[in-house]
């Protein structure tokens, strides 16, 4: 492999790192609100859906 290809390798490998970040700021910004919305629904009808389904990644289905 010559250096330009290691260069290449590295340079794909730092935009990753980078569009990385970006991913993950977004993804905190989803963390927070996904947090906001089910507090508001656990205040207006307490006991509405299952919490253990969301910690293995399901989705909030709603029993009203």
């Amino acid at each position: 492999m010559s250096n330009d290809d290691l260069q290449k390798l590295a340079q794909e490998y730092n935009d990753m790192a980078e569009e990385g970040r970006a991913m993950w700021e977004d993804i905190e910004g989803y963390a927070v609100r996904m947090k906001e919305i089910r507090k508001i629904i656990d205040k207006e009808k307490p006991g509405c859906y299952d919490e253990i389904v969301l910690l293995f990644g399901g989705k909030l289905d709603l029993d009203l």
